[in-house]
């Protein structure tokens, strides 16, 4: 598939589960495919993403290309989505808007 969707993909996993789903997630892009990919596990998720959305409350309320400053966000559970090779400017425009509220 050229979308891969995955929710909490880390979730259950041993370390060679995890070495594996990493290796899946890290050589998509390189086969024409996006990855979007949701998880509280946030260190986990940042290394394999070259872009963030965090959302609170179904809105986008930071995102950007990676790095993105860790800054508190006052919001009890952040999602990171990993949005590689896609089109994003839908967020960045949403993250506008949110910002400007």
């Amino acid at each position: 598939p050229q979308l891969l969707l995955l929710d909490e993909p880390h979730a259950g996993l041993d370390a060679e589960g995890r070495a594996v789903l990493e290796e899946v997630i890290r050589s998509a892009p390189s086969e024409g495919r996006t990855v979007l990919l949701a998880s509280h596990e946030l260190d986990r998720s940042r290394a394999l993403a070259d872009r963030e959305a965090v959302l609170a409350g179904g809105l986008v309320v930071r995102g950007g290309l990676l790095p993105v400053p860790a800054e508190p966000l006052g919001v009890a559970e952040p999602r990171t989505a990993r949005l590689s090779d896609a089109k994003t400017e839908e967020v960045d425009e949403r993250e506008e808007e949110v910002q400007a509220r």
